[in-house]
């Protein structure tokens, strides 16, 4: 394969970040240490033979365990080594420091408009079409200023469950606020002023009653038909943090997200239409109210760049026959050893008819790491619910 067919993967995951301080160069070593921990989750988008940018200093051995595991074949490179000329850069999402770092590397660019790329990242953009096709959740509302704010919250019907306030960019419950009912208090009031001297909006809307959560996936080509590449359910543990992304691959599954896949498309060709291109991530919910009826949000989140849902849906290319995936997230403890030691014990206590590929190192720079990511295999949905259930339940040493 020559250099011109390969592509090099670019980890930054602090892209809405980017996206809101667009002009600023300066990432903090909070953020810099969560892109170093995170980049070689990318080894599940990569093709053989393509590079991953990671920490120079990552854990020894680490991708050549991946690679026995029957994980891609890729090649490591840390980002001021130089690279093979012509590699197509893919980066997490487009930012003009990913152009920058590309162009410089010798590397093949192709991307979108940034402000097109601004744009479809943005919540006024999700909820113009929630709003356009009518599909969003009573209540909602984009409000600019703080009497705006108050106005909604004394009209809009009673919700025991709160609000939720968002911030135009934002990723993973990162730049939102949640307030009960009657609990708009002066620090709810602090924090939409400031997004709103920010961006000039925020965006409210009530606190539903989740009932399961997926993550479909879709490939925009910069003209021509769009690509829908999968769906993933969204695991959460008990306190509603994201833990897990499980691939669906059964058509019974697929079914009953028929109409919220159609809405992800028509959503992924607005896009196009506006000059964006490349991988399209539309989350949705099914939610229920307090008289048991349940209803679909479509749009719940629309993400212009790569997710954790995405990469997890490459998982089942991994399965052997017969088999189910979940890859599942966790912090790894602050002690490297006893990090090991809870990976160890969780293979041991897993069925002979289950196994695991860890795809995150437990030291970067002779440091250990706090994001750990693990995909499981096994037989039946119900193992692997057991697993996650265990995992999430296990407070030492993973720590929240």
């Amino acid at each position: 394969m020559t250099s011109a067919n390969r592509a090099i993967w670019f980890g930054n995951f602090d892209f809405e970040h980017q996206l809101r301080h667009a002009t600023s160069t300066v990432r903090s070593d909070k953020l810099k240490r969560i892109n170093e921990e995170l980049s070689s989750t990318l080894v599940l988008a990569a093709q053989t033979d393509d590079y991953v940018v990671v920490p120079q200093n990552i854990e020894l051995g680490f991708f050549e365990t991946l690679r026995s595991s029957g994980l891609p074949r890729v090649t490591p490179i840390s980002e001021d080594q130089s690279t093979p000329a012509d590699l197509l850069l893919r980066p997490w999402g487009w930012t003009a420091s990913a152009r920058t770092w590309g162009t410089q590397s010798g590397c093949r660019v192709v991307a979108p408009d940034q402000n097109a790329v601004i744009a479809a990242n943005s919540r006024e953009f999700s909820f113009e079409l929630e709003q356009e096709w009518d599909i969003g959740p009573q209540g909602s509302a984009e409000i600019h200023s703080l009497s705006e704010l108050s106005a909604l919250i004394d009209m809009a019907p009673a919700n025991g469950r709160g609000w939720l306030f968002k911030a135009e960019f934002g990723m993973s419950g990162r730049e939102s606020f949640r307030v009960s009912r009657s609990g708009v208090n002066e620090l709810a009031h602090r924090w939409v002023d400031k997004r709103l001297q920010i961006d000039g909006r925020v965006f409210v809307e009530p606190v539903l009653n989740c009932v399961e959560e997926v993550g479909m996936q879709f490939d925009i080509p910069p003209t021509g038909e769009i690509s829908f590449l999968g769906i993933a359910r969204l695991v959460a543990d008990d306190r509603g943090t994201y833990r897990a992304s499980r691939p669906l691959t059964d058509q019974g599954q697929f079914e009953k997200w028929n109409r919220a896949i159609e809405f992800g498309s028509r959503a992924a060709h607005c896009a196009q239409s506006r000059g964006y291109f490349g991988p399209f991530g539309v989350d949705a919910m099914r939610h229920r109210t307090d008289d048991g009826q349940e209803f679909l949000r479509p749009l719940q989140d629309i993400n212009a760049r790569m997710t954790m849902g995405r990469l997890a849906s490459r998982l089942p290319e991994f399965c052997e026959p017969g088999e189910h995936c979940t890859w599942v997230h966790v912090r790894w403890s602050s002690d490297t050893l006893s990090a090991i030691d809870w990976y160890t014990r969780l293979q041991q206590s897993l069925p002979q008819s289950m196994r695991t590929v860890r795809t995150s190192p437990f030291e970067i720079d002779s440091q250990p790491t706090s994001h750990g990511s693990i995909a499981i295999f096994g037989k039946s949905p119900e193992e692997l619910d057991r697993v996650e259930t265990s995992i999430f339940a296990d407070e030492n040493p993973v720590r929240e």
